[in-house]
């Protein structure tokens, strides 16, 4: 699986009077499974059912996905992938673009992980129906 992550913004701090980066309001595309759950539903179904229960189009935390990224948007509106936000919080003020991108890119790992778990405990019967 993998984590697609669109960053939104970057807080600022003004150190000795210079603005820098010390966090970053980032948007995690986490992928969901393409398996069942206990109750025999699939969990990208259950996922749809649960953010959009009026089947009108799940809305992005992105302002701009719908149009600068059409295939992501298809992917939430069936399930394929959860939306999850999150403020990703710098070890330091003084880092590299790239040591910023990998500080990213460590959570969006770490959200991947806690996301599915999260999902398929909650979802584990969603959608179970007993008839005896």
């Amino acid at each position: 699986m993998a984590v697609e992550y669109f960053v939104l913004s970057q807080g600022l701090k003004k150190i000795e009077g210079v603005l820098k980066p010390i966090s970053a309001q980032v948007i995690f595309h986490v992928d969901i499974p393409n398996a069942d759950n206990a109750a025999e539903k699939n969990y990208r179904d259950r996922v749809v059912r649960m953010v959009d229960p009026a089947n009108a189009g799940v809305v992005s935390a992105i302002p701009w996905l719908a149009d600068d990224y059409a295939a992501q948007q298809a992917k939430l509106d069936s399930g394929q992938v959860f939306e999850k936000s999150d403020t990703v919080k710098f070890t330091s003020a003084e880092l590299t673009s790239a040591q910023r991108r990998d500080e990213i890119i460590s959570r969006a790992n770490a959200i991947e992980a806690e996301v599915v778990a999260r999902l398929q405990l909650e979802l584990e019967w969603a959608g179970y129906h007993n008839t005896a």
